[in-house]
């Protein structure tokens, strides 16, 4: 299935959700920011490794890196429905359900 991973995420209102991109080396806040996308939330979800992950084998750390630069690198992925499971189980364990619901509605379109 193809998906559009440049899509923007929002809030309930509709307004963007917005991520830092660059802290004020000061005080710490946001600098400069960019829109939260698909993109963003999907590849971190395939980056990160969580605590009950320690033992996850080389196969798969190397799997989800493959797949987190083929999203990385294209605006339209040809994904299949065993890696749009695999992301929406990671998003979930790492996302609140304003962020959840919304890339699983985009990956499942």
């Amino acid at each position: 299935m193809k998906i559009n991973f440049a899509q923007p995420l929002t809030t309930i209102e509709g307004t963007p959700l917005m991520r830092t991109t660059q802290s004020c080396p000061t005080c710490g806040r946001a600098a400069e920011s960019e829109p939260l996308t698909l993109r963003s939330v999907c590849t971190n979800a395939l980056l990160t490794q969580t605590q009950d992950e320690a033992n996850l084998p080389g196969e798969e750390k190397v799997r989800r890196y493959n797949l987190a630069l083929q999203i990385s690198n294209e605006d339209v992925v040809d994904i299949s429905p065993k890696d749009v499971g695999l992301v929406q189980e990671l998003v979930a364990r790492l996302y609140t359900p304003l962020v959840v619901g919304q890339v699983w509605g985009m990956l499942d379109s």
